[in-house]
């Protein structure tokens, strides 16, 4: 997804781990989860809302 193969993430994670902590790090996670469901949904209403554009433009 952003280029980092497996072993580098693993590497991430685990220095998250050490800085954040356990609590911490699941806070952050949850989080971090909130927004990419806000910037997905965002995301899929500026396509809906440019293909209705669209749509209406062609008629």
């Amino acid at each position: 997804m952003f280029g980092i193969g497996f072993l580098e993430f693993i590497v991430l994670a685990l220095i998250a781990l050490v800085v954040l902590g356990p609590e911490e790090m699941v806070k952050a996670l949850a989080n971090m989860g909130r927004w990419l469901g806000k910037l997905k949904r965002a995301k899929h209403d500026v396509v809906s809302t440019l293909s209705r554009s669209i749509y209406k433009h062609k008629e």
